[in-house]
């Protein structure tokens, strides 16, 4: 029988493949997490899926090829296929292949000249920023409108610290208001990073509205200019007596104010938090900011939620270049170009950049961040010995258990990877990445439907991240569950930029399948999965296709060819001797001895004319 197109079925045939996959399928979710017993374990050599079975399968049924399975006597002992380091940055998860690499390496654009620590006015900024060719739409973040000027009024005071702090006292008052609300600050919002204005009219308003602390530090750094207080935005990185960092992210930053008692840049100045309300002493290590450098932190932000929230890694390159021009010694700068790079498929540059933040500032975070590089490298040890640092560092550092966690389950230690996952929900019991890391942990435990009711809790809550659904499709995959594995597979490639879409759908096939794009099997009316299989006739997803040829024939006589014996009035299409043929529908005579002759196949189809000998 001949196999020329086995890959390339038929509608119908794939129809009928895939109304038999469904009870195999069935059976695999079934019997996927079972290891004892009379359970086997299998693996397709056509796609690299693993799964057990209590009898002998005949198809794969992740990728529905027959043929091609072997007992797995390895699969077991190597790292398991589902695991991905979710637990520092989703898009790791994707590092070695990405979505498209963006280019080779950059070229060196002249950094922006030495700008003074004090205020700018507008056209300063603007000039500043293109001297840095850097004017790509944050330039506004400083300035003032009639928000601003009505927050300036509750400045009040004798000096400028004593304005500074009657201006806190408002600040502090709207957030008990209801004005804002502090939130996790692991990912980015769903709303785009904001100006000073736009912030300073949230806080007229009882809104609960979720502020980055970059736009509220700002917000207060412009109304205080208002008053005539030459305030600077400054990054603050730990406070006094903190076990958690203020930034878990890496990414997003976390900002306060500066003022001085004299001139600005003269002499130490007093820090203030209007996000989270510290006393002014408990910043113990912050870094004042120019007016550019707070620009490049805005443009950070943008260029991580084009990245996450909207799947557009061109876009947050493109805002992250000139972020890096105006701050170069801004660890979460490099963090996100880091990001971007990995994502885009430059894995060694991407872990550079992770390195250069890290040698900026060996703080806990960035050391969480690396360790999260190094496991989607492979290399668990230096990710360990990052995370014991971290840890040292920030005990109460949620996200870095869950890293800890991710490390114990790649070494099989599931007795310490739920006690880190324990400590990780007792801090912050909102970490996004917990379900899916709990859903690793269940699948681990040979407990697949739980890990499954995880990853689909994850999917309701991130349905905008791309690295949230494949990461639940893997989850569904070693689960068993096909149907909900494309489902999320699907949806993925939906949110892919169409110009990623080719190189990202290989990615996926890779990851998870070759039928991972393919239309879920409970998604197929029933009018068109009608094609059963008859153990006594016509199977259409035999792999060796639909051959007309061969010793038996349902065309014409024993001996007489495709048209039968010879009959110059055409063709008798259903001679007496017309039956079907073991190996498939075959028509047309063999009697005559030979095997050759022309034989004729229509392009992409599985049909297969053999005329004569």
């Amino acid at each position: 029988m001949s196999n020329a197109g086995k890959d390339e079925a038929s509608p119908a045939a794939r129809a009928a493949a895939k109304a038999k996959a469904k009870a195999a399928e069935a059976k695999s979710k079934k019997s996927g997490a079972k290891t004892g017993g009379s359970a086997t374990r299998y693996r397709c050599v056509h796609c690299g899926h693993r799964f057990s079975a209590e009898s002998t399968p005949s198809r794969c049924p992740a990728c529905m090829r027959k043929g091609g399975l072997e007992e797995d006597t390895a699969g077991e002992a190597g790292r398991p296929a589902w695991l991905v380091p979710g637990a520092v940055l989703a898009a790791v998860a994707l590092a070695a292949g990405g979505y498209a690499a963006l280019g080779g390496g950059e070229k060196e654009s002249r950094g922006s000249r030495a700008v003074a620590m004090e205020p700018l006015s507008s056209g300063e900024l603007r000039d500043a920023l293109r001297d840095a060719d850097a004017d790509v739409g944050e330039r506004d973040l400083l300035a003032a409108d009639d928000a601003i000027r009505a927050l300036a009024e509750h400045a009040e005071g004798g000096d400028p610290l004593a304005q500074t702090r009657a201006l806190m006292a408002h600040v502090r008052t709207r957030a008990e208001a209801g004005a804002f609300v502090p939130w996790s600050l692991t990912q980015p919002r769903e709303l785009p990073v904001k100006h000073a204005a736009w912030a300073a009219g949230r806080l007229a308003r009882d809104e609960r509205t979720r502020l980055y602390p970059l736009e509220l530090a700002a917000a207060c750094a412009s109304a205080l200019r208002e008053a005539d207080v030459d305030a600077m935005v400054t990054e603050i990185w730990r406070f006094e007596g903190d076990r958690r960092p203020p930034d878990p992210s890496g990414y997003l930053g976390y900002f306060g104010v500066a003022v001085w008692p004299g001139d600005v840049g003269e002499g130490t100045p007093t820090i203030f938090d209007p996000y989270g309300g510290h006393d002014p002493e408990a910043a113990v290590e912050n870094r004042p900011l120019t007016d550019p450098q707070a620009v490049a932190a805005a443009l950070s932000i943008g260029a991580i939620h084009a990245l996450v929230r909207e799947n557009e890694p061109v876009r947050a390159l493109e805002r992250v270049r000139p972020a890096l021009r105006l701050d170069r010694r801004a660890p979460y700068v490099r963090g996100v170009r880091g990001a971007v790079l990995l994502v885009s498929g430059g894995l060694e540059e991407g872990v550079r950049e992770f390195e250069a933040a890290r040698d900026i500032r060996p703080d806990g975070v960035r050391r969480n961040l690396l360790a999260g590089v190094f496991m989607a490298k492979g290399d668990v040890e230096q990710a360990n010995r990052e995370l014991a640092q971290a840890l040292e560092a920030f005990p109460e550092y949620a996200a870095a258990h869950a890293t800890l966690a991710t490390i114990h389950l790649s070494r099989r230690e599931t007795d310490r990877a739920r006690s880190e996952l324990q400590e990780a929900e007792r801090i912050d019991p909102d970490l996004l990445q917990l379900r899916s890391l709990w859903a690793q942990y269940h699948l681990a435990t040979g407990d697949p439907e739980t890990a499954a009711e995880l990853a689909l809790e994850a999917v309701s809550e991130r349905s905008w991240d791309v690295n949230t659904l494949l990461q639940a499709a893997q989850i569904f995959r070693a689960a068993g569950r096909y149907d909900d594995m494309r489902r999320q597979a699907r949806r993925a490639l939906e949110l892919t930029p169409d110009d990623q879409q080719a190189t990202f759908r290989e990615r996926i096939r890779t990851l998870l399948g070759p039928t991972a794009l393919e239309r879920p099997l409970d998604e197929i009316p029933d009018d068109e999965l009608d094609l059963e299989e008859d153990d006594e006739g016509l199977d259409l997803a035999d792999p060796g296709g639909l051959q007309l040829g061969g010793d038996s024939s349902l065309l014409g006589g024993g001996g007489g060819g495709l048209l039968g014996d010879d009959d110059e009035a055409g063709p008798s299409l259903l001679g007496d001797d017309a039956t079907l043929g073991g190996g498939g529908l075959q028509l047309g005579g063999g009697g005559g001895g030979g095997t050759g002759g022309l034989q004729l196949r229509q392009p992409g189809s599985r049909l297969q004319l053999n005329l004569g000998e």
